[in-house]
């Protein structure tokens, strides 16, 4: 039989590699709502993805100069 030799203790190490592996994920927050991707495996994540938040003017006032008032950090 050319099967290879798997120990119990490899496939330990092994589970325990796949436990301690990090999930990443992008979340954004802004004017109180969050929203965030899949998380991803792997240590170069790519995300294809597009977030959508909703936007609330101040005052409901679109216009320039009310929206340079807004100071929400993303």
């Amino acid at each position: 039989d050319d099967a290879p030799i798997v120990s119990e203790h490899m496939l330990d190490e092994r589970k325990m590699k796949e436990k301690r592996r990090a999930r990443s994920f992008v979340e954004v927050k802004f004017q109180g709502n969050t929203i965030s991707t899949v998380a991803m495996d792997g240590g170069t994540p790519m995300w294809r993805e597009s977030l959508s938040l909703p936007f609330k003017a101040p005052q409901d006032d679109f216009t320039p100069s009310s929206l340079e008032q807004v100071r929400e950090e993303v």
